[in-house]
């Protein structure tokens, strides 16, 4: 995740985003690069999420290395990361709202006990999307993209 500081932020991201096309591609044209998606976990038991084990993992390594280098040449961008990269999808989340009703911010691990050690996939890694997560999601439940790379 990024801190994106306006206007001047979103313009300095997607020209971060056109900077590092190029050499991402490169990465991902040197050796294909897949996701395996299998097994769940939870942070701090308010997000359910599928671990997310890049194939191989040295591309993953590059790219990540890559724009955390770029993030860090940046003005009005930041990374916000301040634990361990997790790649993760998240499946689902406990939004403050829910809690609110719920009088729980916590999923009951019963819902999700049984989906351990599941296999949900492989996914090629063919893009890169910049988006807002505090923003409205579209009518697919995405986030709103406000840049996005993709590679053959």
């Amino acid at each position: 995740m990024i801190r994106i500081k306006g206007d001047a932020g979103i313009e300095e991201a997607k020209q971060l985003m056109g900077d590092i096309k190029e050499e991402f591609d490169r990465i991902i044209k040197s050796q294909q690069c897949s996701l395996v998606v299998n097994d769940i976990d939870t942070f701090g038991q308010r997000v359910l999420y599928a671990k997310v084990k890049p194939n191989p993992i040295d591309i993953y390594d590059n790219i990540y290395a890559m724009v955390q280098n770029r993030l860090g040449m940046g003005k009005n961008i930041s990374s916000t990361n301040r634990f361990q990269s997790i790649p993760h999808m998240t499946i689902v989340k406990v939004s403050r709202p829910v809690a609110r009703l719920r009088n729980s911010k916590y999923l009951p691990s019963s819902l999700y006990e049984k989906f351990r050690g599941s296999n949900f996939g492989v996914q090629p890694l063919n893009n890169l999307k910049l988006c807002l997560i505090d923003a409205e999601t579209g009518c697919d439940g995405f986030y709103e993209t406000i840049q996005s790379l993709n590679f053959n």
